[in-house]
């Protein structure tokens, strides 16, 4: 009888062996972030001022030859209260040879940015990416797209943009939910409070003219319910834990 005892247990520690041996742990898929810069520019892709619009356009836009791709190598710095991304050294300088490459599609563009350089606005990353779409994907899907906007444009946009700053030699990128003319970074901070808005260089003297017209304007922009749904999409927590994740 202890014999069969003793059987049964070696059996059932056997057994437990095997089946934790069968079992592979579940491992955690990757994640990833990427960004995303289309070579056909605002006018080719038709994209237009509106958000439902846009969105759809961007989300279903060819990115199998794009200008460049930002992945999280790339990256030097994400900063999620401010929603800036700094590029790496290397990757500042191979986004700057891409731009080269690129031929002037619009003779309208062409002009602004020859205006734009003359008056001395922005710099010539910014310049060169004007009105070029981007769009962001998080593992692999499309999460939101937007524009390369500077901060002086009078244009209605309606939906994300983009800002491109040079600081230490680097391609600083900041996102913005929608265009808010002459604001350069978010006015909207990681907590959701309002803060005092950084304003492009070329447009302080206008802002001073317009003074509390301007705080008005920029506030009913940047709390308006397609800036906060976009916010929301920018600031996404999903986005945070990856760069954090990457030590970036």
């Amino acid at each position: 009888m202890q014999s069969r005892v003793v059987a049964m247990f070696m059996f059932a520690v056997i057994l437990s062996s095997c089946s934790s041996i069968s079992t592979p742990r579940q491992s955690t898929p990757e994640t990833d972030f990427r960004i995303i810069i289309l070579k056909e520019n605002w006018f080719d892709l038709e994209v237009g001022y509106e958000a439902e619009k846009a969105q759809s356009v961007l989300s279903s836009a060819d990115t199998s030859k794009p200008i460049f791709v930002i992945s999280k190598d790339n990256i030097e710095k994400y900063d999620s209260d401010l929603q800036t991304i700094t590029l790496t050294s290397s990757a500042t300088n191979e986004l700057g040879t891409a731009l080269i490459k690129i031929d002037a599609n619009s003779t309208e563009i062409e002009k602004l940015t020859n205006l734009k350089e003359s008056l001395g606005w922005g710099n010539s990353v910014e310049r060169a990416l004007y009105l070029h779409p981007f769009i962001v994907q998080v593992d692999n899907q499309f999460k939101y797209g937007g524009i390369f906007l500077d901060a002086a444009s009078q244009m209605a946009v309606n939906f994300p943009v983009a800002r491109v700053t040079i600081a230490e030699g680097k391609v600083v990128i900041a996102l913005l939910p929608t265009h808010i003319p002459f604001v350069m970074i978010d006015p909207i901070d990681g907590s959701g409070n309002l803060r005092q808005p950084v304003i492009a260089d070329e447009a302080k003297y206008d802002v001073q003219q317009l003074d509390d017209f301007f705080s008005d304007w920029s506030t009913e922009l940047a709390t308006s319910d397609t800036s906060e749904k976009f916010r929301t999409m920018i600031r996404d927590e999903k986005i945070r834990l990856i760069f954090e994740a990457a030590g970036k």
